[in-house]
């Protein structure tokens, strides 16, 4: 690459140039050359401006000025009206997509004009002017001392986190494409599951019964948790690059915009996790116990709550997301491999049952496995022996019924973890180097 105004031409004649296939780059090593390119440009944009104001400061020439007049300036934006509410809110986006299709009874479809700017006039003044008085205000006066504040931001952590908070559901329910589709996957995977193991949670005969309801259990969870780590990813870039211009400015700390964060995403995944149980549970013939239900949705909650902070702390601890997603995928591998669903905890040798331990698939599935069948003593056919449902889970799986309250304990302390590291990383790494 060589310069515009001339040095690029001296550092060609010393060290030469080299020739690049942009063709044959693969995705990064594009973006990489592509980023320095740009940044090349920039430089060399800023330094020919900076040579030509240094010139005309030299021999004291005054350019010619211009002024913008506006008068009664108005702005109006057309858009379709759902029900009186013109804003890309979920319902209105759902409402949307479903007329499309169809027109429902009921919903008034009307064109509504939404006014952004009524009769504004103004004068937009030249640069140098403007650079003149804040080189004017920014002097101090003589006697004039530094301004001090007991605390860097304005407000209390609280009122911080409130405001944020505030800010962040209305993003979230503005944003369907992120939220529905994640509630239409989690519904169309409960209905492909439902048929695929119709009643087969209640006909358990011998071992391969339970290795299909430990396959769909492990379906279930990876699918929709896969799909929230991604989505996650490609949602909070562009939300941290206005965090970490926010929290430059003082507007609140980087906890306060993280707790919110993590907060906004709870009710989301709860709800998520609804159309499962109301219809993949029954579906699948899963035992109508109060306690079992329970188990199965709070292990299904974590679950997906811990794959959703995985994606933003990936998100958090790295500069793109091309680099976060490479992260991903090795971390889908790691939790396949250590689940326990390919190979079980008794089978892993010693010195890599600690990944075992420290995967959170594992405890999901034995979370949901055990509280399905951990205490029934049902008697089946097990490689050609009759043993009782428990006693297979504790010697294949090394699944025990009176630990559950510990792995429910556990479960809740993979998004606590991911949730907190998030949070670090925010206040910790800044990527935004403008």
């Amino acid at each position: 690459m060589e310069s515009s105004i001339g040095e690029g031409e001296r550092k060609g004649e010393k060290q030469g140039r080299v020739p690049v296939d942009v063709g044959r780059l693969g995705a990064v090593e594009r973006r990489h050359f592509i980023d320095s390119l740009i940044n090349h440009i920039e430089e060399d944009n800023l330094r020919l401006l900076q040579k030509q104001r240094s010139r005309i400061d030299r021999v004291n020439v005054k350019q010619p000025t211009i002024e913008v007049r506006y008068k009664n300036l108005s702005v109006e934006a057309e858009c379709e009206v759902v029900q009186g509410k013109p804003l890309p809110t979920l319902w209105n986006s759902l409402m949307s997509m479903i007329s499309g299709v169809t027109k429902l009874p009921g919903l008034n479809y009307q064109q509504a004009t939404i006014r952004i700017l009524k009769d504004v006039s103004g004068v937009i003044k030249p640069g140098r002017q403007n650079e003149i008085l804040v080189k004017q205000l920014s002097t101090p006066s003589p006697g004039s001392s530094n301004l001090r504040f007991k605390t860097r931001y304005p407000q209390k952590f609280w009122v911080q986190f409130k405001a944020c908070l505030w800010k962040q559901s209305l993003s979230y329910w503005r944003s369907p494409r992120y939220t529905i589709i994640r509630m239409m996957f989690m519904f169309i995977i409960s209905v492909i599951l439902g048929l695929l193991f119709w009643k087969r949670g209640g006909k358990i005969i011998n071992q391969q019964d339970l290795f299909n309801i430990l396959g769909c259990m492990f379906l279930a969870t990876f699918l929709v948790g896969i799909r929230n780590c991604s989505s996650t990813v490609s949602f909070i870039s562009p939300e941290r690059n206005v965090a970490y211009r926010e929290n430059f400015a003082g507007m609140y700390s980087p906890w306060a915009y993280s707790f919110a964060q993590v907060a906004i995403e709870i009710p989301y995944v709860l709800f998520q996790v609804v159309p499962f149980m109301i219809i993949a549970y029954p579906a699948i013939g899963f035992e109508w116990n109060a306690g079992k239900f329970m188990y199965f949705f709070y292990t299904m909650f974590c679950t997906f709550l811990t794959m959703t902070y995985l994606g933003m702390m990936l998100m958090a601890m790295t500069p793109t997301v091309q680099l976060a997603t490479i992260l991903q995928t090795f971390f889908y591998q790691l939790f396949t491999i250590f689940s326990g669903f390919i190979i079980p905890r008794p089978q892993i040798p010693g010195w890599w049952v600690w990944m075992y331990y420290t995967c959170p698939w594992g405890w999901t599935l034995n979370a949901l496995l055990t509280s399905q069948y951990g205490d029934v003593p049902k008697l089946i056919i097990i490689f050609g022996e009759e043993k009782s449902i428990l006693q297979f889970l504790e010697d294949y799986f090394g699944f025990r019924h009176d630990r559950l309250p510990l792995v429910a304990v556990i479960l809740a302390l993979y998004p606590i973890a991911f949730a907190t590291l998030f949070a670090f990383f925010i206040g910790r790494i800044n990527f935004q180097k403008r």
